[in-house]
């Protein structure tokens, strides 16, 4: 049965909208159908960069535990070894990932896991999570071990002492990098630091804390142990 209405300015019309047992019509018109999908669009639209940027805090917070995890395995070396950082004897074969990481087995994984070569442990590919940044698009491949962070070079000297750092809260310990993946780098690589993160890099100082800076605007002096 149609129900035959009247419209503000008198003319007749005829509502086809479903009606129940009383001849009262209800649903949607097309009209009101459309007001509620522009609603929906305007309200998604709204939503959709709030959801990204708490997914984009969510992925830096994570890598930030993770700079905090292993900036404290640095610190246990450092413990173990006479108060000395950990040097490299190859930066492909036996650097810091190596003596740091795969000795004292960061996120509570064992030393072992870390991703090698193919056929062994896991095979090409595999890498301890911890090394890694969620934001990072570039994922681990090939046979050597790879991380989303790279340590200063500067520290990478056998006679340097933690405790002898001039300024441990402003030197660069480790540091989001690029997708090369540098092992190590100095202030001569600033184009090899990530930004990842609202145009900067997430860094853990020798002191222990964390931090941010736009990767354009980090003093030289953060590398230098003795500015």
């Amino acid at each position: 049965m149609l129900i035959r209405s009247t419209s503000g300015n008198g003319r007749k019309f005829y509502d086809r909208r479903p009606q129940d047992s009383k001849g009262h019509a209800f649903g949607f018109t097309l009209t009101e159908l459309l007001i509620v999908i522009l609603i929906i669009f305007g309200l998604t639209t709204l939503l959709v960069p709030a959801v990204r940027s708490a997914l984009d805090k969510a992925k830096q917070t994570t890598c930030v535990n993770n700079l905090k995890q292993l900036g404290t395995a640095f610190q246990l070396h450092s413990e173990a070894h006479d108060d000395r950082f950990p040097q490299a004897v190859n930066q492909t074969t036996s650097n810091w990932v190596h003596m740091v990481a795969a000795r004292y087995a960061v996120a509570g994984k064992p030393p072992a896991w870390l991703g090698w070569s193919p056929g062994s442990q896991g095979g090409p590919g595999i890498c301890n999570p911890t090394l890694l940044c969620p934001s990072d698009s570039k994922l681990p491949n090939g046979a050597n071990v790879q991380s989303s962070f790279g340590a200063n070079l500067n520290l990478n000297d056998s006679s340097l002492r933690v405790n002898t750092v001039a300024n441990p809260t402003k030197t660069i310990l480790i540091i989001d990098v690029a997708d090369d993946r540098p092992v190590y780098l100095d202030e001569s690589d600033s184009s090899k630091v990530a930004d990842r993160h609202k145009k900067g890099a997430d860094i853990v100082f020798v002191d222990g804390h964390t931090g941010w800076r736009n990767k354009n605007d980090i003093p030289p002096e953060f590398w230098q142990p003795f500015p």
